[in-house]
C-alpha cells in the first residue's frame, strides 16, 4: 500500500513525537490503578515540633533518657549541643516530616519530596528496588515504597544518628522509619510515621503528622541557612 506524502509525512511526525517520549522518560498516564495521587505542594500542621513533650509519651531507654536529660541540661545552661539544624546540615528523618512546605512528584518507579527547608530531598524508590548492602548512612535515609489499596508504604533504614526536634529526643543509626501516606479527603494529606529503635525506644511507637494541600499557585521558595541565620543576627 502506497501512502500518499502528507500521510507518509504526519506519521514520520508522530514517530519522531514518541521518540522525544522515550528519550526524556516523558510520562502522559494517569496514576495506575491503586496509586492515589499525591502529587502537589502541601503545608505541614503546626505545630512544627515531631512531638509534644508535654503530653506524648516518648519510650526511651534509659541510656537514651540519660542523653536527652543531658541534652536539656546543656541548653538550660545556656551552652545547648549543636545538632544537625543548628549547624546547616539538614534536618533528616523524620524531623523533615514536621516542618513547612513540601512538594511531591510522581513519576514512574519513584515518589520525589522536595522541602523548603534546606531544601532537602527524599526520594522513595517504588520499582522493586532493595536498599544496597553497602549504603552509607544519611541524614533521610534509603526509602523505598509500595502502593496499597491507594496508601504509599514507605520504608526507611540506613540513618544517621540524630535528633528527633528541637527537644533533642535521640535516636541512633539503627532507627528504621515505617510511613503509611493516604489522602484523608482530597485537600489533607497524613503520614503515619512509626519508629522501630532497639537501641533508643523501649518499644515501637507511632506518629501521625498531616498536611494541607497549599493553595493554587504555592510554590516552594528557596531557603539559604547561613542566609536566614544572619538575618537573625
Amino acid at each position: 500500500m502506497r501512502l500518499s506524502p502528507r500521510l507518509s509525512r504526519a506519521l514520520r511526525v508522530m514517530a519522531a513525537i514518541c521518540a522525544s517520549f522515550s528519550f526524556y522518560n516523558i510520562t502522559l498516564a494517569a496514576p495506575p490503578v491503586g496509586h492515589a495521587d499525591l502529587s502537589g505542594v502541601w503545608q505541614a500542621d503546626m505545630p512544627f515540633d515531631f512531638v509534644d513533650p508535654a503530653k506524648d509519651e516518648i519510650p526511651l531507654t534509659p541510656a537514651y533518657a540519660k542523653k536527652l536529660k543531658d541534652w536539656r541540661a546543656a541548653a538550660d545552661s545556656g551552652r545547648p549541643l549543636a545538632d544537625s539544624v543548628a549547624r546547616c546540615e539538614a534536618f533528616g528523618m523524620p524531623r523533615i516530616m514536621s516542618f513547612g512546605l513540601m512538594e511531591l512528584l510522581q513519576t514512574p518507579g519513584r515518589v520525589t519530596m522536595i522541602t523548603e527547608i534546606l531544601h532537602e530531598v527524599r526520594r522513595i524508590y517504588t520499582d522493586g528496588r532493595k536498599a544496597p548492602a553497602d549504603y552509607d548512612p544519611t541524614y533521610d535515609g534509603f526509602s523505598v515504597g509500595h502502593w496499597e489499596n491507594g496508601a504509599l508504604l514507605v520504608h526507611t533504614t540506613g540513618l544517621i544518628a540524630n535528633t528527633l526536634d528541637q527537644y533533642g529526643i535521640p535516636h541512633s543509626d539503627q532507627l528504621v522509619i515505617d510511613e503509611r501516606l493516604e489522602l484523608v479527603s482530597p485537600d489533607r494529606l497524613r503520614d503515619r510515621i512509626t519508629l522501630i529503635e532497639p537501641l533508643a525506644y523501649t518499644k515501637h511507637w507511632t506518629v501521625d503528622r498531616f498536611y494541607n494541600r497549599a493553595p493554587k499557585g504555592t510554590e516552594i521558595g528557596e531557603y539559604i541557612c547561613n542566609t536566614n541565620g544572619a538575618a537573625l543576627k
